[in-house]
């Protein structure tokens, strides 16, 4: 196996495609899930954060979505889910990187991805329901 050496990333040959599998990878790995989880019990606890205004900015906007959604309906739940999974994996990516035209490509991506992933849309439109109805 070759290995290369350093090279600056400024030239050409620097960055390899990225492989959807590596991208679902990502997805599933504990990081994601753990931020969902987390995402999901602040919409438990909603209530007492408001109380000492200790809420994040993607709790924020989560909150703000499921306000706006028409839950009840399959295409505005489909919709409010694609808008939360866009700001979520926006979240996770450094702002410096959300920049660029690969780091849009991947938010894109990883939305889409989370969006029609069963479990994931599924965890992602409870925590919408339970932010509505808090």
């Amino acid at each position: 196996m070759k290995v290369k050496g350093p090279q600056s990333p400024l030239s050409s040959g620097g960055a390899e495609p990225l492989d959807p599998r590596d991208l679902r990878k990502a997805v599933k790995g504990g990081s994601f899930a753990e931020a969902l989880s987390s995402l999901e019990a602040e919409g438990e606890t909603r209530a007492a954060s408001r109380a000492t205004g200790a809420r994040g900015a993607t709790a924020t906007a989560l909150e703000r979505i499921a306000r706006r959604a028409d839950l009840t309906s399959e295409e505005g739940a489909e919709r409010a889910v694609l808008e939360s999974a866009r700001v979520l994996v926006g979240s996770r990516i450094g702002p410096a990187h959300a920049r660029t035209e690969a780091g849009q490509a991947l938010v894109e991506n990883l939305t889409e991805y989370v969006a029609a992933d069963p479990f994931l849309k599924t965890k992602l439109l409870n925590i919408l329901k339970k932010l509505k109805a808090a």
